[in-house]
């Protein structure tokens, strides 16, 4: 009968110890073990400085300020501030929202432009002329400018014509408001005004004595009356528009010298 004696030298013995050592499960406890570069380093997956929240060993060994509660993104653990509308739980805190709804108009702060007013919000129809982007949508025109000439039809009594609307010269009497005041322009001749030359008159041995340079227009369409300023003139001439900007008026003093004025 043979036997078989297999020697193991001590050396050998001592080494399968020390590598026994060394692939030594890891674990999350505060200490560095197994394949560890630094504590626990294999518990903070994302490098942020928190450990793994979901490791019932972390849990056990960390205060709840040291746990990450997503330890696949650096952008969230206890120690960020929120963000509001990336989708993350940034600061670690359920109580935080990452999206409101401030006026409770279904659509979160996220997606709505103007969180304040119920009536703003993607889902809502544009309302024409009310100032507002009701849409939550800057391409719809609050109030379109058909005639190009930088109103809109909110302001634009005319967007069929670059002539009408507010600031343009309005032509009196001619039917058409265009500076679109609710009216068309009224012509009117109503002012002091200077003669292209002097009335200058004595008959009667002196008795009667016209002078005057200067007449006020008294416009009442489709009557005019006009008198002597600053001189002297013994009654008034009166007349009528023929037309809108033409008028006839005239004054006759018979005697023992006719007077007779026209305009």
């Amino acid at each position: 009968m043979l036997s078989l004696v297999i020697l193991i030298p001590t050396s050998l013995a001592l080494s399968c110890a020390y590598d026994v050592a060394l692939t030594k499960n890891s674990m999350c406890d505060g200490q560095v073990n197994g394949s560890e570069t630094t504590v626990d380093d294999l518990y903070d997956k994302d490098g942020d400085g928190y450990f793994d929240g979901d490791n019932p060993d972390c849990v056990a060994t960390y205060d709840a300020s040291a746990l990450d509660c997503n330890d696949a993104e650096a952008d969230a653990n206890p120690g960020l501030t929120e963000v509001p509308c990336d989708n993350l739980d940034n600061d670690c805190d359920e109580a935080t929202l990452d999206e409101d709804d401030w006026d409770e108009d279904g659509v979160t702060s996220c997606e709505d432009c103007d969180d304040s007013q119920p009536d703003i919000n993607p889902g809502v129809a544009e309302i024409a002329c009310d100032g507002l982007d009701n849409d939550c949508n800057a391409g719809t025109s609050d109030g379109e400018d058909l005639d190009g000439d930088g109103f809109t039809t909110c302001d634009d009594c005319n967007d069929g014509s670059a002539d009408v609307h507010p600031g343009s010269e309005d032509v009196c009497e001619d039917g058409i408001d265009q500076d679109c005041s609710g009216a068309d322009a009224i012509c009117s001749y109503s002012d002091t005004w200077n003669l292209d030359s002097a009335v200058a008159l004595s008959c009667a041995m002196g008795n009667v004595v016209i002078d005057f340079s200067t007449v006020y227009i008294t416009d009442n369409y489709p009557d005019i009356n006009v008198s002597a300023v600053g001189g002297a003139m013994p009654g008034s001439l009166s007349g009528t528009f023929t037309n809108a900007t033409d008028f006839d008026a005239s004054f006759s003093i018979p005697g023992t010298c006719t007077e007779s004025y026209r305009l």
